[in-house]
């Protein structure tokens, strides 16, 4: 009887301890790996939504617009902006899906960044142009420990638009900031900041095999 017992609990513990894992497993993310790149699967079973998104796909961009022109002739010290253009794709329940662009930046030097609303994301390819929009940053954060500062934002759009940027043999882009520099004239904060730049070889590469791996889930 005394036997009995102890199978039947041991029987339920592991019952128990399966469940809770399988609970876990339902919002845990698994990470995948592109040409270097990660890509992080998450699902959500009590929505029902399943999200890839893209982390660490770092893009060569440069400063420039009126504030860093500005920088310049005060003899400001350079900021540096470390840019990433990640892929994501999220899956509704219903099994339809969205397609953005997640853009993260982080800038330092008591540089305020932030990612201006609207049309802030421009590509240019050898079919033409491509503008894209958002809603402004979905996360911003400032550490005073090593005055620097980030901020993320999501750009939506088509599987047409994503076909179109990885079929171009050059693809430059444009992201439009809402910038200032500490202790800087306030006129100086409405002036447009840009960080410009190019995919490189490897940049395409990766996007390509997002779109080969994920796009047809």
């Amino acid at each position: 009887m005394k036997n009995n017992i102890q199978f039947i609990t041991t029987v339920l513990l592991l019952v128990s301890i399966l469940e809770i894992s399988a609970q876990k497993k339902s919002m845990q993310s698994a990470s995948r790996v592109l040409f270097g790149v990660g890509v992080i699967e998450t699902s959500d079973k009590f929505e029902g939504t399943t999200t890839y998104q893209m982390t660490g796909n770092r893009v060569g961009t440069e400063l420039s617009g009126v504030n860093a022109i500005g920088n310049l002739i005060l003899n400001i010290d350079a900021t540096t902006y470390d840019t990433f253009l990640n892929l994501e794709k999220h899956i509704r329940k219903d099994g339809g899906f969205e397609l953005s662009i997640v853009f993260e930046v982080t800038a330092k030097n008591d540089v305020t960044v932030d990612v201006k609303k609207g049309k802030s994301l421009i590509f240019l390819l050898e079919s033409g142009r491509i503008e894209l929009n958002t809603e402004g940053a979905f996360n911003k954060d400032f550490d005073f420990s090593d005055s620097s500062s980030k901020a993320s934002a999501r750009y939506p759009l088509t599987e047409e638009q994503l076909n179109e940027i990885n079929q171009s043999d050059v693809v430059e882009f444009r992201i439009v900031l809402d910038s200032h520099q500490s202790g800087e004239a306030e006129e100086r904060d409405n002036h447009q900041l840009h960080l410009d730049g190019k995919f490189s070889k490897k940049n395409k590469r990766v996007w390509a095999e997002f779109v080969d791996e994920f796009l047809t889930l």
